[in-house]
């Protein structure tokens, strides 16, 4: 079995990650009426800045090239439990 040539890799990887940034575009799309607050934090690490929430049918046209993700902290931390 040969290997993949490297340029084969970066546009597997390449489409791999588009998918996941549509994929988390699409639930911050479906989550945002019960989580306004999370949705939106969520949408601006995908690199929309301060761009309003999309429609869920505008979310397919989404061009994720060029966008930076940002890093930021845990979405949703563990909550700590104290006397279990």
């Amino acid at each position: 079995m040969e290997a993949r040539p490297r340029a084969g890799r970066a546009a597997d990887l390449d489409a791999a990650l588009r998918s996941l940034i549509r994929a988390l575009a699409v639930a911050a799309v479906l989550l945002f009426p019960f989580m306004p607050g999370k949705m939106s934090e969520l949408w601006s690490r995908l690199g929309a800045g301060e761009a309003a929430m999309p429609l869920l049918d505008d979310i397919m046209a989404l061009e994720p090239a060029g966008r930076q993700v940002q890093a930021g902290g845990v979405l949703f931390p563990r909550p700590e439990l104290s006397g279990v």
